[in-house]
């Protein structure tokens, strides 16, 4: 009798190549079944390609959120005077970013990664290098630039 081969299965289901599986090796298990949550609620069939793509769009919403969160904390601390000068240089710096247009991703299976472009790699990483670590313990995958 042969050993069952669930790698095989696998790989039929996310149709994809035996190799192909490793890409989600490092990825933290609530981040992917949160992935493949969301193609079930977008009704899109779940494939490899189909949840590193979801895992790119939740790490893109999660920056957005802490985008939004920081702009507006020092918002309205210059709106009411409070700001320090170091909260008017990031304000300066990060009101330039926008997520959805800074970060692009590609899925092709063993071809995947995320990115950042490179004008404002480093002021993601100044800002938000926290979250951009976070994220990349999530994703099993390091934003490049």
């Amino acid at each position: 009798m042969s050993k069952f081969d669930w790698k095989s299965i696998l790989c039929d289901l996310l149709d994809c190549g035996y190799l192909d599986l490793q890409i989600l090796d490092d990825a933290r298990e609530d981040f992917v079944l949160q992935a493949i949550d969301d193609c079930r609620a977008e009704d899109i069939p779940i494939t490899l390609n189909a949840i590193t793509d979801n895992m790119f769009a939740n790490a893109q919403m999660e920056i957005n959120a802490e985008l939004d969160a920081r702009l507006d904390e020092i918002g309205s601390d210059v709106a009411n005077g409070y700001a320090r000068e170091y909260e008017i240089k990031e304000l300066e710096a990060i009101k330039e970013l926008n997520p959805d247009e800074d970060i692009t991703w590609y899925c092709n299976c063993l071809d995947t990664g995320i990115c950042i472009g490179n004008d404002k790699y480093e002021v993601y990483l100044e800002y938000f290098g926290d979250l951009l670590a976070e994220l990349e313990d999530k994703m099993g995958f390091k934003f490049e630039c």
